[in-house]
């Protein structure tokens, strides 16, 4: 298995940054990572720039809602390869 690809975000574009300590500067950041939370119903939806390649199709964002209420442990993940698809 190879190297992931490792990226950080310019504006809404996911960029490939070879540094990996400048990499983790960035990425340790959450709020430059979040695309979004919002709050639909009983869910709260959170999505966020994954910043690794997770697979050979490069999915860069993801999206989980989980329940507001927390004892409630059901949830969905979704994935997504742009900016603007994930909003």
């Amino acid at each position: 298995m190879g190297m992931m690809n490792k990226y950080i975000l310019k504006g809404h574009k996911p960029v490939v940054e070879k540094d990996l300590l400048t990499w983790g500067r960035w990425f340790e950041d959450g709020d430059k990572r979040r695309v979004a939370l919002t709050k639909v119903g009983k869910w709260t939806v959170s999505t966020v720039f994954l910043g690794l390649d997770h697979s050979e199709e490069a999915w860069a964002f993801a999206e989980r809602m989980r329940p507001i209420n927390q004892r409630d442990k059901e949830s969905h993940l979704d994935s997504y390869r742009g900016w603007n698809e994930s909003k």
